[in-house]
């Protein structure tokens, strides 16, 4: 039983002392970590702080100058009040969102903006990038993408005008129409675009001819409008013009045409 005990008593000194180890470690290795904490706060707060300081001048002196640029088509765009503090951040890409939604949001105009960044000449061109107009509305223009937007007279070249209900959603107008107006031998010719209650849409022409094109979809666009140019041909030679063409039958196979009074 002696022998037993005092094995016992060994044990409990040896494990008592590797214990007392253990905490002097952690307590060694906690006050490094205070210490480099410390140190590396401390050196933070100075570098920021301190005007002079090496992050301070290097930011003063890669602040840069900003720039806006628009085409002529967009004359006098509202500036975004809502450049950052610290223009220095609009070197990081994915920086500038709020300066685009704001030019964006103030200039209907305005379908896209850019950022250009030229670092070694410490300058960032917002460069704007404008809708183009393919209808005329008063005093306003719509785009491909049925987006309507001021365009001063004599900005764009002469555009057909447009009476528009709600009938036709206008995305679905302005695809349309930005398609049907590749083909420049009709386009040129139209002078004013409408629809009616139906949903169809309707084409004036310099000749004075109308043109009730239909609903507006893009799938004939190319056949409806080959068609079209051959049946006005045809009225011009035979019927002394057109009055009225009629595509609603287009997929039947048949083009009604009503021709001028003589």
């Amino acid at each position: 039983m002696a022998k037993y005990k005092r094995r016992k008593r060994k044990q409990r000194v040896v494990i008592r002392a590797k214990r007392r180890e253990h905490r002097a470690a952690k307590a060694r290795g906690m006050f490094l970590k205070t210490a480099l904490t410390a140190v590396a706060g401390g050196a933070a707060f100075l570098l920021l702080t301190q005007s002079d300081s090496l992050f301070g001048r290097f930011v003063k002196e890669h602040t840069p100058a900003i720039e806006f640029k628009a085409p002529k088509m967009l004359t006098n765009p509202a500036l975004p009040g809502a450049l950052p503090q610290r223009p220095f951040v609009l070197w990081f890409p994915g920086t500038g969102k709020n300066v685009r939604r704001e030019l964006m949001e103030k200039n209907p105009g305005v379908k896209g903006v850019v950022l250009e960044r030229h670092f070694l000449e410490n300058r960032i061109v917002v460069r704007m990038t404008p809708r183009i107009p393919i209808l005329q509305i008063g005093e306003q223009g719509m785009d491909a993408d049925g987006v309507i937007f001021p365009a001063p007279p004599g900005t764009w070249s002469a555009l057909p005008r447009a009476t528009l209900t709600n009938v036709i959603p206008r995305p679905v107008l302005g695809r349309w129409v930005a398609q049907a107006s590749k083909n420049r031998t009709l386009w040129d010719q139209v002078v004013a675009v409408s629809d009616d209650p139906m949903g169809d849409v309707i084409l004036d022409l310099k000749t004075g001819a109308r043109v009730v094109w239909g609903p507006p979809e893009p799938e004939q666009i190319r056949q409806k409008t080959d068609s079209l140019i051959k049946t006005l041909e045809d009225a011009h030679d035979h019927l002394g013009g057109a009055a009225v063409i009629d595509l609603r039958f287009f997929d039947e196979g048949r083009i009604i045409v009503k021709p001028k009074k003589g």
